[in-house]
Order: C-alpha cells, then sequence, then structure tokens
C-alpha cells in the first residue's frame, strides 16, 4: 500500500486525478444608577491617536479580508482493494492564514475592495497589488482567492490569484502579492474541492483507520455504494479530524488524531456541532449557524461564549461578533476590547485591521494591551477632546449599549467592556436613566447604580 503527498484536485473536463500536499478558513440584564448631580472637576490629558493605532482609521476600502491559503485538500492514498482514492482531511492549520500548509506566500497581507475592484494592502497600510482586480458575485470574477494552478505535463499546485471571465485570462501572484503571472483561464482554478462528492474520508471504524470511499460500478461511474479498507495509522503529515463510524457507515462521533494515527482528543460539541475546517493554531469552532465558540482541541474545553460570528486566533487573539459589533478575545477566551468595530480581520504580528464608522485603519492589539492600554472606545475614538473630565465611571456588568445621544431611541455604537472604566465629560438625568458621555457622542446609561459606578478623580 502506498500513500503520496501532493496536489490533488479534479478539474471540469480533465480525466487527471492530482493528489493534494496542501491539506487543506443589548441591553444589559440589570438595571442602570440614580446619581447625584457630578461636580467634580477632576481634568485629564486627552488619549492621542497614536496609542493605539499604527494606522488611523482613515482608509475607505468597502471591505478588507483576510487573504487564506486552502483549508481544504486531498491527500492520494493506495489500497490493496480500492485502488487509489483521493481523501479529504480536514487537518489542523497552522501560522498565519496566507501561509497555511507551507505555501510559501508573504503573511504580511490582506485583501482589500473599493469600486467593486480588489487589490492587495500590508497590515502597515502600504499598498502591495493595485486596486484592479474586478470583483463580482460569480465564482470565477470574484477577486483573490485561494486555488490551484494547472501547470504544464499534469502538475499542479496550491496558489493565490484570480480568475477574470470578462478577459478570459487568470493571474497568479507572486509570493509576495507584488506581481503576478498570467495563466489560460482554465489553469487556475479556485474552489477546486467546491461539488465534488466523488471522495474519500479518513475514518475510524471498530478502532481500525482507513477510508471510507464510494464504490465504481461496471460503467466506470461512481455509485451511492460505500466500503471502507484499512490503511497504515502512520500516513498523515499533520493532526486532523477525522468520524468514527459504525458497521452501517453511520458517523458516531469525531476525534482528533496525531500524525502517527494516534488519538489526541475528543471534539467537544457544546451548544452545538462541529464547524468544518475550523482547526486553526490549537483551537476549533463548535455552534450552529448563528452561533459560535471556540474549543481548545488539546484541552478539548470550550473556552469562550457563544458569539454571532468570529475568526481564527493568531498571535493570540481572535476576532468575535456579538449583537453586531466585532471586538478581540484571548487565548482564556477572555474580552480584551470593546464590541465598537463594524467588521475585524485576524492578527499579523499582533496587528488587526478593523473598520469604524465606515473608515478601516489598522490597530496595534497585541502591544497596546501588553503595555496595559485598554482598547475601549475612549482610548481608540477619545482622542480629539478638548474637554474637562468630570470624573469616571466603571461597568458594572457585561453586554452594556453605546449610544449616540442620550436615550434608549439613540443608535447602538457597540458594547463596553466590563470591569473597564471610562472618562466622563457630560451627565444628562432623564426619568429612567443616568446618562454618562464618555466621548465626543457616545453615551452610556444607569440606573440605581447597578449597571455603572460613578467616581470621582
Amino acid at each position: 500500500m502506498k500513500m503520496h503527498w501532493r496536489i490533488c484536485a479534479k478539474k471540469k473536463d480533465r480525466a487527471v486525478k492530482i493528489a493534494l500536499c496542501c491539506v487543506l478558513l443589548a441591553g444589559c440584564g440589570k438595571k442602570e444608577s440614580v446619581v447625584s448631580e457630578v461636580t467634580s472637576s477632576v481634568s485629564q490629558e486627552p488619549v492621542k491617536k497614536n496609542i493605539v493605532w499604527a494606522v488611523e482609521p482613515t482608509m475607505e476600502f468597502t471591505d478588507v479580508k483576510n487573504i487564506e491559503a486552502l483549508r481544504q485538500g486531498q491527500m492520494l492514498v493506495e489500497l490493496e482493494a480500492g485502488g487509489y482514492q483521493a481523501v479529504i482531511v480536514d487537518a489542523e492549520l497552522t501560522g498565519y492564514p496566507a501561509q497555511w500548509l507551507g505555501s510559501g506566500y508573504a503573511a504580511n497581507a490582506v485583501a482589500v475592495e473599493k469600486a467593486g475592484k480588489a487589490g492587495i494592502y500590508d497590515y502597515y497600510g502600504n499598498e502591495l497589488y493595485p486596486i484592479q482586480i474586478r470583483v463580482n458575485a460569480t465564482p470565477f470574477s470574484k477577486g483573490v482567492s485561494s486555488g490551484l494552478w494547472f501547470k504544464e505535463q499534469g502538475d499542479s499546485e496550491s496558489a493565490i490569484g484570480y480568475a477574470d471571465s470578462s478577459t478570459g485570462k487568470s493571474y497568479v501572484f507572486s509570493k509576495d502579492f507584488k506581481e503576478t503571472t498570467e495563466v489560460a483561464y482554465d489553469d487556475f482554478l479556485p474552489d477546486p474541492f467546491r461539488g465534488y462528492v466523488d471522495y474519500g474520508t479518513l475514518a475510524y471504524k471498530n478502532g481500525v483507520l482507513g477510508v471510507l470511499y464510494r464504490l465504481v460500478d461496471a460503467n466506470g461511474q461512481v455509485s451511492a455504494t460505500q466500503a471502507f479498507e484499512a490503511c497504515p495509522r502512520e500516513i498523515l503529515p499533520y493532526r486532523c479530524i477525522i468520524d468514527t463510524i459504525d458497521d452501517s457507515f453511520a458517523r458516531q462521533s469525531r476525534q482528533i488524531i496525531s500524525k502517527d494515527g494516534s488519538f489526541y482528543a475528543g471534539i467537544v460539541n457544546g451548544r452545538g456541532k462541529y464547524q468544518e475546517k475550523t482547526y486553526i493554531n490549537g483551537f476549533y469552532m463548535c455552534g450552529t449557524g448563528t452561533e459560535k465558540a471556540f474549543v481548545n482541541a488539546a484541552s478539548a474545553t470550550q473556552i469562550s461564549l457563544d458569539y454571532h460570528d468570529g475568526l481564527y486566533f493568531e498571535d493570540g487573539y481572535a476576532p468575535v461578533k456579538k449583537y453586531g459589533k466585532w471586538g478581540f478575545i484571548n487565548e482564556n477566551g477572555e474580552e480584551v476590547t470593546d464590541f465598537i468595530f463594524d467588521d475585524a480581520t485576524a492578527l499579523y504580528d499582533g496587528l488587526a485591521w478593523v473598520k469604524y464608522d465606515d473608515k478601516w485603519g489598522v490597530l496595534k492589539l497585541a502591544k497596546s494591551l501588553e503595555s496595559g492600554v485598554d482598547i475601549t472606545l475612549s482610548e481608540c475614538y477619545g482622542y480629539d477632546l478638548d474637554e474637562e473630565v468630570i470624573g469616571r465611571i466603571t461597568v458594572l456588568v457585561s453586554n452594556l449599549n453605546f449610544r449616540d445621544n442620550p436615550g434608549t431611541g439613540g443608535a447602538n455604537c457597540g458594547i463596553a467592556r466590563e470591569n473597564i472604566s471610562y472618562p466622563v465629560y457630560e451627565t444628562q438625568q432623564d426619568e429612567n436613566y443616568t446618562w454618562y458621555r464618555v466621548d465626543g457622542s457616545h453615551w452610556l446609561a444607569d440606573k440605581n447604580g447597578e449597571w455603572l459606578m460613578f467616581g470621582n478623580e
């Protein structure tokens, strides 16, 4: 029995299978504090922009997203009875997204979009490739994408590029994203495994590691009939997630196995099921279509609350979304920023692209937190105030909304972190709440001292 790790995919009108080596992407529940008239006149130096920003949020892109190498790929396994089988593998992805599975691409790059076109920038706001790539909803004109580059003599490799149906050409990026190589339209295939069902999967059956695959009928067509055949345990270059199946080939559970095929950890579904292809840098996601939580793969422990969306951990932090806004958590599942961003990317070298008020900037996330600077609304956006600080408030509850005016009808501008304090520039009282302005236009409400604690500095 032979095992080969190479690039593997099927392409339309191609008869050759090529094996893939790059396996392989509110309001509070408590009340708000009647506060007596604030008389403190403590002043404080306004926070300056460059404390938390590597690039200030001034760039008017419609979208910024991480460039990812292929998340999903195949292993070609030769079985005694089944012959060569292209096997889908859900392996652990490590490092930065553009470099997953040794793709060789530069990690310091994101895809940016503006006016229906895309380009490449780095995490310092510098243009690497001009914004000229056409973007639309079709698979072959969707902008920057991972895929397979079919080269001469039937060879292929994982690549990042784009295919444009309007020009009938495809383009593959150089490893630094600064240049492209023009290739035939059909020689770069985005989403190479989408829509194909005639591949096998690794599985454990009665304690035996093997491949579950579909048989070929007398006419050479892949049939609905399945078969299972054992394969050696020491075949994997990465940890991966596989199914355990019963005698009727029905999935019973999922496990993480090490490179030698031995058991590593069980999959914890938590309040939902395992999310496909999210086993990245030691964590994976479980959840439903609308909620997601992180699980530490080694300990099989759910470490985070449920969030409405999220990316993956890089440099110790992951972006997550709740109630329409993005913030960041650490590897203990602790929220380390306010939830004030309209969008966010995963980190590179401690930096993250974030969107606020329709503009993008680059946040010095890791360095700010490690130096004791909290990533709060006041630190990020209160820098232009030339006003007297009359006191400080400390948030006592989670999920307390920022509003853009002192009233419950004000727009929700994000969520304040629990146990974090904010400067106060102004207060207003209505029949239900005491409102505190914490920067130029953002307010927090309190009732009976249960949501906020006010103190003089």
